[in-house]
């Protein structure tokens, strides 16, 4: 389960499951839905897997947003990932307390 966002006013996107090659083309599709030119936020506290393919297309959003602020929220397991590959120091990454 996913939604895009709500509203132009709302940059955000809610991963909820698993998330692999198998959902590329749903995921691209869902990182294109979000405007470059206003910080966005990826709640991934409800994602129970990730892989490269997500880690891919999060980089390339990064390079789309060119600077614009991106918050990754994720449950332990996702926030390690993300520290894991660097990826804390390119977006700002929240984990669960």
């Amino acid at each position: 389960m996913m939604k895009k966002p709500l509203s132009p006013k709302e940059n955000r996107l809610e991963l909820e499951g698993e998330w692999d090659l198998s959902r590329k083309d749903e995921l691209g599709s869902l990182f294109a839905s979000l405007h470059a030119d206003e910080p966005a936020v990826i709640d991934m506290r409800r994602a129970v897997y990730v892989d490269s393919t997500v880690l891919r297309q999060l980089a390339q959003l990064r390079q789309r947003f060119n600077g614009c602020p991106i918050t990754l929220v994720a449950n332990k397991r996702i926030d390690r990932l993300l520290r894991v590959v660097g990826f804390h120091e390119i977006f700002d990454v929240v984990g669960e307390a």
